[in-house]
């Protein structure tokens, strides 16, 4: 199915879901459901499937929600029958080629052995964070209540679990709102939004304040009370949009980014007070080399004078200052070394970058072909979000996280 026809049919699905044209895409779901769990037990070795995100929650927009799945298996050394997770994930695949509502599998699918599926909960916090989440909220298909036999948690062994749920959203949004490579649909980006603003008021709402919420209107409502009145117009506009996606209604993108932007900034600077206390502090010695030392590349030269120059003619009002920095981590002596691969250009600002520059501003950036990469980075109190972020988890970066980056800030600055 082409993206133009996929787009038209779920614009028809979405302004028919009304009775009796709603039952029938009830029906539709719990059908594809009840094909997938068929499908998929068949295979030897799966041991638990699962039900997740919006459709567990009977949160489903019809013709948008996709149904998102998550599959447990046995260990390879336990089945000896071959690879499980390919065999699943090729049934997966087959069965997403005849009902649209499943994504790609290495995409949509939650597919984990039962040993991957522990060690990802206890060594990496944005599972740890989702696999917690499944214990209230994921709805067992088949098998085994494997979730359920999780350790459990603190909740401050959560809070920075919990940010990174905001990263993956940053990422998300990058890619709809200021990158070149992506165009989604209006009706798309309406209920792309929704679902980042009312997460990111999920993660605030536990990190800032203690409250668990589960869904996402609750925490749209539960959040309203800790935000300004222009906050909460905002939130109007999120509410009016998901009733009426395909409307032609003002898309509102600097009020949606600025607003997520400040949860984030609250969630992320609450998470590391919390976490950080009593922890040991050290010093760090750094050899601070010139700015033109840093540049070898002549394509990178060009290019950092051609992004210095948009940010002096369209951004510089925005900006308390603007910083140039290596790309270096504790325990890698980078900046001895005169072949610095990675560049920072960090934007410290005071009023919100409108969206149109923050585009035209990677634009600029992702038409660099040298081999020394440059990532911009937008300064937001003791986080900085990145607009060509390497993967999704170095899309925001916190200051006790990330310490060097933030140090580096005060060495290289910019005039505008």
């Amino acid at each position: 199915m082409t993206r133009n026809v996929r787009n038209l049919v779920q614009v028809i699905i979405i302004k028919t879901s009304f009775p009796p044209l709603s039952l029938l895409y009830k029906m539709l779901y719990l059908g594809a459901i009840k094909l997938a769990v068929h499908v998929l037990r068949d295979v030897r070795g799966v041991k638990a499937i699962y039900l997740r995100r919006s459709v567990s929650h009977k949160e489903i927009i019809y013709g948008l929600s996709d149904i998102d799945l998550s599959v447990i298996v046995d260990d390879e050394k336990k089945t000896g029958v071959g690879s499980v997770k390919q065999k699943v994930s090729s049934a997966y695949d087959k069965l997403s080629h005849i009902v649209p509502l499943f994504g790609q599998a290495d995409r949509e699918l939650g597919l984990y052995s039962t040993s991957e599926f522990f060690g990802l909960y206890a060594t990496h916090p944005f599972f740890r964070y989702r696999f917690n989440q499944g214990k209230q909220d994921w709805k067992l298909l088949f098998g085994e209540d494997i979730v359920k036999s999780l350790p459990e948690l603190q909740d401050n062994g959560l809070y920075l679990p919990a940010t990174e749920e905001l990263k993956i959203w940053w990422w998300s949004l990058l890619n709809a709102e200021v990158s070149s490579a992506h165009c989604l649909s209006q009706f798309k980006k309406k209920y792309l939004w929704y679902k980042a603003v009312a997460d990111a008021s999920k993660v605030y709402l536990f990190v800032c304040q203690g409250e668990k919420v589960s869904h996402r209107e609750t925490a749209l409502h539960n959040v309203r009370k800790y935000l300004s009145q222009e906050q909460n117009r905002c939130i109007d506009q999120l509410q009016r949009y998901v009733k009426n996606l395909t409307a032609a209604d003002r898309f509102v993108a600097n009020d949606l980014m600025r607003l997520f932007i400040e949860l984030t900034r609250s969630a992320f600077g609450e998470m590391e007070r919390k976490v950080d206390r009593g922890s040991i502090k050290k010093r760090a010695r750094l050899p601070i080399f010139e700015r033109n030392n840093l540049i070898i590349d002549r394509k990178a030269s060009n290019k950092i004078e051609e992004i210095e120059n948009y940010i002096q003619k369209e951004v510089a009002s925005y900006l308390d200052y603007v910083a140039f920095t290596p790309q270096i981590y504790f325990g890698l002596d980078v900046l001895r070394n005169s072949n610095i691969d990675s560049i920072y250009v960090i934007l410290a600002q005071k009023e919100f970058i409108p969206v149109k520059k923050l585009r035209d501003l990677r634009s600029l950036v992702e038409e660099c072909s040298s081999p020394q990469r440059i990532e911009p980075l937008i300064k937001n109190g003791n986080m900085v979000l990145s607009l060509l972020p390497e993967t999704e988890y170095e899309s925001i970066k916190s200051w006790k996280q990330y310490p060097l980056v933030f140090t580096l800030m005060n060495y290289f600055p910019l005039d505008i």
